[in-house]
């Protein structure tokens, strides 16, 4: 009886290795089948973000040249407004040269010794 009991012990260890090895190649399978799954999701996800940005992108480029033109004229405004504060900055600047320095040297000239003695004092 022992060696009938033990030839079924070990068959039925036999046929629960093999139940075991078999669940864990349906697992295997089920997470191979989940990753592929994922991955074209987000391939999927992907190519409907790019489609929507090109969307966007389109939808910006028609609403811009509907604000300020196609010909440019806002650029060539924006230039010569630049150009026109830049000339009037450096017209200033050369006006107003000979004072400045004049007031720098006065400045650098007159130096208060007692400010000077107060401080090496303390």
């Amino acid at each position: 009886m022992s060696s009938s009991g033990s030839l079924s012990s070990q068959t039925s260890i036999q046929k629960l290795l093999a139940a075991e090895k078999k669940a864990q190649e349906i697992i295997s399978e089920a997470k191979r089948q989940r990753i592929a799954k994922l991955k074209q999701a987000k391939e999927e996800a992907d190519k409907e973000i790019l489609r929507f940005k090109e969307q966007r992108e389109a939808e910006f480029q028609r609403n811009k040249e509907q604000i300020l033109g196609t010909s440019g004229a806002f650029t060539r405004d924006l230039e010569y407004k630049a150009n026109q504060a830049a000339a009037q900055v450096r017209s200033c600047a050369a006006a107003n040269r000979a004072d400045v320095i004049s007031l720098l040297l006065k400045t650098v000239q007159n130096v208060d010794y007692d400010i000077v003695y107060k401080k090496e004092m303390k």
